[in-house]
Parts: structure tokens; C-alpha cells; sequence
């Protein structure tokens, strides 16, 4: 299994090496299709484990609040902090324009700027019907396995590009917090179309309506493979999205 020094431990002159996560199922979406990904982890994204903090935080004195930010309160410091809080590219030009906006216009604009936006997909492909593998050769296969591979890395670099070109929005910041609250794992999913379904449903419901959006994820086919809803029968049931559900999406 390779293994690689992260970044931080370099930096601290520390060669620890991690090892590489490895999410494939044996037999999905054939057992032939999951030995070729095995042959080929080389050339995936490396995923590793954080390494275990054992220096605790030190203790920041803060007043805890929920008082509400009067509009008489708003000024450059808290527009400020507002648009580094929700946005990845705020500069002071329009840090001073929505200042000038106000709060209210301000905080409207941005919930409209991320319900009125829609992302433009990769590539036609993301609507492709997915192929039966029972009646391709070896070759179409390992065909189709290295191209699925290279459309998942395209999936990564499509949505770099949305979060660093979102401009003053909270959209991709609100989808990013989504896709950690229901993380599935692309290499164990496997199919890059069901990867930007459930990227997209999360990116068109980031502020909307949370039963919407955890229908949407539920009958998506990324989290039905993730959490083996396609092995799920009536004589042989399968617990895992019934516990996660029950247990971490919905808050429970």
C-alpha cells in the first residue's frame, strides 16, 4: 500500500508517512470492474487520515450572544467579518459596497445571489446512462473504469474552480457544508454522474428547505451505493442508511 509524507509533516520536518484510504467495494459495481480500481489506485486523488491532535486548544474568553445585529450597529468591521464568514474572495472594494447597502440589503442579496445561481455541469456526461457491465468485454471495462477515473478528478477540479469563482456568495460555502453533513466517498461511488447528482441537488437546496434536501439525498444513487441501499432486500436487510439517517442526518 503506498504511503507519502502530508505536507504538514514535511513543513515540521516529521517523515511519518501516512497510508492511503482505501473505499472500493469488492464486488461493486462488479468484481472485476473493483479489482481493476485496486490495480489502478496509484493514479487516484491520495486520501489519508489526520493524524490525531493531542494538544488541546487553548481557551478563547468570548462572550456568547444571540442578540440581534442592529442596522444601526452595521459598520465596516462587521461587513467585514460577514463577508469573510460566507465568501472566499471579499476584498475591500466590496467589503465598502456592502457596507454601503446596508444590512438588510446586504444579507438579502447574499440569500439571493445563492438561491438564484445555478452551475453550469462539467460536461454532457454527467447525464449518461450507466452501462451494464454484464454484457462488456474485459477491454470495454477497464476502459470504462479509466475513464470514469479521470471524469471523478474532473468533478474535483470543476467545483475547485466554482468555490474560488463564487464571488460574494455563500452558495458554495453552504453546498461544501452539506456535502461534509452527508459525505459519501466518490471512489467507493464510483459513478461520476451519481457524484454531481448529489453535488448539485445539495448546491440547488443549500438554504432551502432541509426535508427537501434529505429526500433529495436519500433517493439519490451516490449515498444508495455509499451506504449499500442497492444491497438492501426483504430477507437480508441492510442496516447502514437506516442507522445513519437515524442517527446523524436528521439530527436525531
Amino acid at each position: 500500500m503506498q504511503k507519502t509524507i502530508s505536507r504538514r509533516s514535511f513543513l515540521k520536518f516529521d517523515v511519518k508517512e501516512q497510508e492511503r484510504i482505501v473505499c472500493i467495494k469488492p464486488n461493486f459495481p462488479s468484481p472485476e470492474i473493483a479489482q481493476l480500481e485496486l490495480e489502478n489506485i496509484e493514479n487516484e486523488p491520495f486520501i489519508f487520515k489526520l493524524p490525531v491532535v493531542k494538544d488541546k486548544a487553548k481557551k478563547i474568553e468570548t462572550i456568547p450572544t444571540l442578540k440581534k445585529l442592529n442596522s444601526s450597529e452595521w459598520d465596516m468591521s462587521k461587513t467585514a467579518h460577514l463577508l469573510r464568514r460566507i465568501s472566499n474572495s471579499a476584498n475591500y472594494k466590496d467589503i465598502e459596497q456592502f457596507y454601503n447597502k446596508g444590512l438588510d440589503n446586504t444579507v438579502q442579496q447574499l440569500l439571493d445571489n445563492a438561491k438564484n445561481t445555478k452551475a453550469h455541469p462539467p460536461g454532457n456526461w454527467v447525464y449518461e446512462k450507466v452501462p451494464n457491465f454484464s454484457q462488456l468485454s474485459s477491454g470495454e471495462k477497464s476502459e470504462i473504469r479509466s475513464l470514469y477515473s479521470d471524469r471523478r478528478k474532473i468533478l474535483i477540479d470543476w467545483w475547485q474552480d466554482l468555490i474560488l469563482k463564487d464571488g460574494i456568495s455563500l452558495r458554495e460555502n453552504m453546498t461544501l457544508f452539506w456535502h461534509n453533513h452527508f459525505a459519501t466517498n466518490a471512489q467507493s461511488v464510483f459513478f461520476p454522474q451519481a457524484i454531481f447528482e448529489q453535488n448539485d441537488a445539495i448546491r440547488e437546496n443549500c438554504i432551502g428547505n432541509f426535508k427537501t434536501l434529505l429526500r433529495r439525498i436519500t433517493f439519490g444513487p451516490a449515498m444508495m451505493i455509499w451506504l449499500d441501499l442497492n444491497d438492501n432486500k426483504k430477507n437480508a436487510p441492510n442496516e447502514n442508511f437506516a442507522r445513519e439517517l437515524m442517527e446523524l442526518y436528521n439530527g436525531s
